[in-house]
Parts: C-alpha cells; sequence; structure tokens
C-alpha cells in the first residue's frame, strides 16, 4: 500500500480488508476525491473571519496522482515568506519592530499603508492607526487539523462502505 497517506490505524475492520486489496489506490480513487471536495468544503468554512482574502485563496484541489491530492493555500504575510494559513493554524511568537516602533493598522484605511511607506498625513493616529513597541503572541486557532480530522471520519466511512460492496 505504497503512497497513501491516509492513516487507518485503530479501525480493524478496515486494515484486515487493505491487506487483502490487491490495488488500493484505484479501489478507493473515487472516496479520495469526495474525501478532498469535503476537506476544501470545511477549510472554506472554518477559516477565520478577519483574515483578508484566506478564505478566497484556498484552491480546487488537485490530483497528483491515484488517490493523491493536494488542496493549498498560497497567500502569504504581509512582509514575509510565510503562508498565513500556517500563520493563523499554529498561531506566532511576540513580534518586534526592526526600527523604533511596529505600525498595526486599526480600520481599512490604516491596513491600506504599504509596507516601508511613510504614514500619510490625513491618518488619525488612535483611530487609524498606532504605534507599540511590540505585538503579543497569538494562539494558532488549529483550524486546518480540525477540518482534516473531521473528514477523515468520513472518508473511512466510505471506504468501509465501497469495502462493503465488493
Amino acid at each position: 500500500m505504497a503512497n497513501v497517506s491516509v492513516s487507518i490505524l485503530g479501525n480493524k475492520k478496515l486494515e484486515k480488508h487493505l491487506r487483502n486489496v490487491s490495488d488500493p489506490e484505484k479501489l478507493f480513487d473515487p472516496d479520495f476525491k469526495r474525501g478532498v471536495i469535503d476537506v476544501t468544503k470545511r477549510l472554506i468554512k472554518k477559516t477565520p473571519f478577519r483574515t483578508g482574502d484566506l478564505a478566497r485563496h484556498w484552491q480546487a484541489p488537485k490530483r497528483i496522482g491515484l488517490s493523491n491530492w493536494r488542496v493549498s493555500n498560497d497567500l502569504l504575510a504581509s512582509n514575509s515568506k510565510i503562508p498565513l494559513a500556517a500563520i493563523i493554524e499554529l498561531g506566532r511568537k511576540t513580534a518586534f519592530p526592526k526600527k523604533k516602533f511596529l505600525y498595526i493598522g486599526l480600520n481599512e484605511k490604516g491596513k491600506s499603508k504599504k509596507i516601508g511607506e511613510k504614514i500619510p498625513d490625513d491618518f488619525i493616529f488612535g483611530k487609524d492607526y498606532i504605534l507599540v513597541k511590540k505585538s503579543k503572541a497569538v494562539k494558532g486557532t488549529f483550524f486546518i487539523k480540525e477540518s482534516v480530522d473531521e473528514s477523515s471520519k468520513i472518508l473511512i466511512k466510505l471506504m468501509l462502505k465501497r469495502i462493503a460492496k465488493t
């Protein structure tokens, strides 16, 4: 059973049948397709609000091979090369400024300032933006892990149904 990355440990009935199946990737390919569509819907639905375009950047599942799919979100956090979904999923440490203060936009107008650009004169301190010495650490939401866990339960049920039909 090479290149199948779904863990089915703990489900003895499914483990027993998988040992007897000659080509599990081909047999369970339709189930993996339904499972990956389900996990994509869950990711879009569970993406936290106020994360900008993150929910809209979940890409349609791409087939890599037989029973092998990829769901990705390539939106990067501003001023970094780290995917924003990973930061929201796992959290981040305390952020310190590179210069004296860290600029934080408070509303859409304040957030529209580009990195490294001078603060426009029409921006109001305290209303549009603030300057701080550091930004607190943020706890992760683990929304990706929850979505994948829920979808894996559905995938196991689909696989068991397919085995019962054969």
